[in-house]
């Protein structure tokens, strides 16, 4: 075990030793001992062939005594080989080696019953092919998973093992791997083109971001491994680097458009989707961050909501009784007398609908940036003022229309969050699962305002399901003795256990103050919150973190 770890350099000395007492036994001069202790057979052969053709009794000893050493010599080196198959070069070199020492002596050994180089030749050759297709699977393999870390340290070893075994493998193969390796390559420049990307969509639509995490993922775990590659450190750190750096210059681009347009929402908009992301896992990776995101999101917000205060400042006079009362008088007053409405009817049912347009314009665009925590009392308040003023307000159909697609999109939203969890808990990625919960949550409670939003039926089962099949499988793996999937049962289940108590047990209240109907998957995991997970007393503790977002 230890000789394989120092490169098989015992063996190899021990060999040689014993090559050496062979050749004194056998009383071989100085020279030719040298020449078969370097594997050198080209001297040798001749006097071989001298003493094979000699009738002299003492030649005839000195014949087999030396045959018996250069086979001896000719089997240590094909057991040396043997050993060498996953160390492409050191194999190909031995192979070089083992291909001259045929052509000297190859027929010599095998007629007098000694070791048949070319078979060890043909038993080599099959070794390293079959390792080059070990090699070959695991990068296929990598490239399935996107497992970017594992594919740039196999494209290294893949490459050097073609390289160096190129005379022992059949074209077919090297073909394969050649092809395999161009992929690993392409993969290699799309994590960065990931990376890229990320940092470019930031102020465009929200982007699919699985892809991203799966891989950043994959290189954490890589890079908890005690076996990692420097080189493969090095290039991760250089690749979060240039993310940390082109998010800085990203950040300080966007804080100048806008304080210059005064697009807050688009601020929003940007730092809702990075905090998300941050959460998620980004925070682990990303090196040099200059900017506090949340104090930043925090800020765009406030801003925002300054923004919408002046916008909506003179709706606060079309709220009272007298701009109703005073619209209606001035209505009626010329169906009345017949005479044309005044200036004073028409004007202010002009700000009246443009007050109404600016206002669900402004909400579309809450809805657009992923902020929905005014979007239930504004779209409340629009409902009630167009039924208020229903008769001053022009093109009441268009207004219901839009009003109904708002709920519309806020229905296709909770479906794609609900999609989204239940992809997340299928991939098994926790962590992610838990910041989308608490989005969801805060979607849920602000979005209630359609009656559909409370019904989260699947939601409950997707993570019933889940967390029952992970407490049965711990429970399993703990009878079976399989401790290092126990490990990995314990960690999902320690989060899954924080999130119950905690972000869970805070949207069930919710669900109690929406008066939305349970349904027998939140009892399930109520139980098991109670049995597995803490208790009532863990619950109460952990919702007041839950809402204080700790």
């Amino acid at each position: 075990c230890l000789d394989h770890h120092i490169n098989q350099r015992a063996s190899t000395e021990l060999d040689s030793l014993t090559q050496l007492i062979e050749a004194k036994r056998a009383g071989l001069d100085k020279q030719l001992t040298e020449n078969i202790q370097a594997f050198v057979f080209d001297g040798v052969y001749g006097h071989l062939k001298e003493l094979s053709e000699s009738k002299d009794a003492q030649n005839k000893l000195r014949f087999h005594n030396l045959v018996n050493v250069v086979n001896m010599t000719v089997k240590s080196k094909i057991a040396l080989g043997e050993k060498q198959t996953d160390h492409g070069a050191k194999m190909a070199d031995t192979y070089m080696m083992l291909k001259k020492a045929h052509e000297c002596v190859g027929k010599i050994l095998k007629d007098h019953e000694g070791v048949s180089i070319s078979d060890a030749m043909k038993s080599l050759e099959q070794k390293v092919g079959d390792h080059a297709k070990t090699l070959i699977n695991r990068l296929q393999s990598a490239q399935n998973e996107q497992d970017h870390p594992q594919i740039q340290k196999l494209v290294r070893v893949v490459n050097e093992y073609i390289q160096s075994t190129h005379d022992l493998l059949d074209s077919e193969l090297i073909r394969n791997g050649r092809a395999l390796l161009a992929k690993g390559l392409e993969f290699r420049s799309h994590f960065q083109s990931l990376v890229e990307s990320f940092v470019s969509n930031l102020d465009k639509e929200m982007n699919d971001t699985r892809e991203l995490h799966t891989s950043l993922g994959n290189w954490q775990r890589a890079l908890s491994s005690q076996q990692v590659d420097p080189e493969e450190r090095s290039e991760y750190e250089t690749r979060m680097k240039w993310l940390g750096d082109n998010l800085n210059i990203k950040h300080k681009v966007l804080v100048e458009k806008i304080e210059t347009d005064a697009s807050f929402a688009l601020g929003v908009h940007v730092y809702t989707f990075l905090s998300r992301e941050w959460e998620k896992g980004l925070k682990a990776h990303v090196i040099g961050l200059q900017f506090n995101i949340a104090e930043v999101l925090e800020s765009h917000k406030q801003n925002e909501h300054k923004e919408n205060i002046k916008r909506e400042m003179s709706f606060m006079d079309i709220k009272s009784e007298t701009w109703k009362q005073e619209l209606d008088a001035l209505n009626r007053s010329w169906t009345r007398f017949g005479f044309s409405h005044t200036s004073e009817y028409t004007n202010r049912k002009q700000k009246l609908n443009k007050l109404m347009l600016n206002l669900l314009d402004s909400l579309h665009k809450r809805i657009d940036s992923g902020d929905y925590e005014q979007c239930g009392d504004s779209l409340n308040a629009l409902t009630h003022r167009l039924e208020e003023f229903h008769s001053h307000i022009d093109g009441k159909g268009k207004l219901k229309q839009s009003l109904g697609q708002v709920k519309t999109r806020l229905l296709h939203e909770r479906k794609r969050q609900e999609q989204s969890l239940a992809a997340l808990l299928k991939d098994n990625h926790i962590l992610e699962f838990t910041a989308a919960f608490r989005d969801y949550h805060k979607f849920i409670r602000h979005a209630s305002v359609c009656e559909d939003n409370q019904n989260n039926g699947d939601v409950h089962k997707f993570l019933c399901n889940y967390v029952e099949t992970s407490v049965h499988q711990l429970k399993q793996q703990l009878d079976s003795f399989d401790f290092e999937n126990v490990c990995k049962l314990l960690k999902i289940l320690r989060i899954l256990g924080i999130l119950l108590a905690g972000d869970f047990s805070s949207y069930v209240e919710t669900r109690r103050m929406l008066k939305a109907k349970g349904d027998k998957w939140l009892q399930r995991l109520d139980v098991m919150q109670n049995q597995d997970f803490g208790g009532t007393r863990l619950k109460e503790l952990a919702k007041h973190f839950s809402v204080l977002e700790l």
